[in-house]
């Protein structure tokens, strides 16, 4: 597949995850099986933004989630293929979760910590923001958790306390 035919397909997965995330009402329409599968498709390429009818990979993709009846796996499928996409570009997701906001200077310190351990791969930083952690933070990225947070440490000593 193309760089340009992958990026496209993983925006393409993207939109219509979302609008399926957010809309219960898109959702019970792919899902009706009375709807003929191409009204379906045609609802769900002009979601995306798809215009171009050269582009018949995408619209196979769609077709045979259709056809499988495996569509409501869509927003699953979307982020695998983004998470592969990332990996084969040399890129990392970083999600680090705190309970404020992280300055430039953390996240470059960050960034530049696991850069160490991954060299040669460009780390994209997300960030969540969750009070209930209390301080601290939690690193997550390549299927890990990396809890350094109040609320983790308290768990544990929850546990140890407890005899579990």
């Amino acid at each position: 597949m193309e760089k340009n035919a992958a990026e496209k397909i993983t925006e393409l997965l993207q939109i219509l995850s979302r609008a399926l995330q957010i809309s219960p009402e898109l959702s019970g329409f792919l899902l009706n099986p009375e709807i003929s599968g191409n009204k379906k498709i045609d609802v769900m390429k002009k979601i995306a933004g798809q215009k171009e009818e050269s582009d018949d990979l995408f619209r196979d993709f769609l077709k045979l989630l259709l056809s499988r009846g495996r569509l409501s796996l869509l927003p699953d499928m979307a982020g695998a293929f983004q998470e592969l996409y990332r990996e084969a570009k040399g890129e990392i997701d970083l999600l680090v979760t705190t309970p404020f906001a992280l300055s430039k200077e953390q996240k470059s310190a960050l960034i530049e910590a696991i850069e160490k351990f991954r060299p040669g791969k460009k780390i994209c930083l997300r960030e969540e923001a969750d009070k209930s952690l209390l301080g601290g933070l939690r690193i997550e990225f390549e299927g890990k958790i990396y809890d350094g947070t109040v609320a983790g440490w308290l768990k544990k000593s929850e546990h140890v306390l407890k005899g579990e």
